[in-house]
């Protein structure tokens, strides 16, 4: 038997599981929050001004600190899910908050800037809800 049939009897049954249980693979929708009061909000805003002072990189850098450490920032951030205000497709671009012994993985926390407004948010878990910075 070929993988192809395979595939599409486990991809039926999970949706019948699905279907059958309420589960869902869409995303949850971001909360958005008109301000940022959290412990880690101050970090943040100490890294939106260290990325101000960078000139916001509209293409996305890595900035290698004192010590072997990196900073990367200036991807885009597609908005897919629409939780952040409408505009142009690549106005918002995402930078680090905390820097991370260079070569491993980045974390999940994130400031969104928006390049059009210079409106900027906090995310601590991987753009699942933002605070207003």
């Amino acid at each position: 038997m070929s993988a192809r049939p395979t595939s599409r009897v486990l991809s039926a049954v999970a949706l019948v599981f699905a279907v059958t249980t309420g589960l869902s693979a869409a995303p949850a929708s971001a909360a958005v929050f008109d301000s940022c009061g959290m412990a880690s909000c101050a970090d943040a805003r100490e890294a939106f001004e260290y990325w101000e002072a960078e000139g916001l990189p509209p293409r996305r850098v890595t900035n290698v600190l004192p010590g072997e450490e990196c900073f990367t920032g200036g991807g885009t951030y597609g908005n897919r899910d629409g939780q952040l205000p409408a505009e142009d497709r690549g106005s918002y671009r995402e930078f680090d908050v905390y820097p991370r012994p260079c070569g491993k993985g980045r974390d999940a926390h994130r400031i969104v800037v928006d390049h059009e407004t210079g409106a900027a948010w906090y995310t601590d878990d991987h753009y699942r809800n933002f605070h207003l910075l």
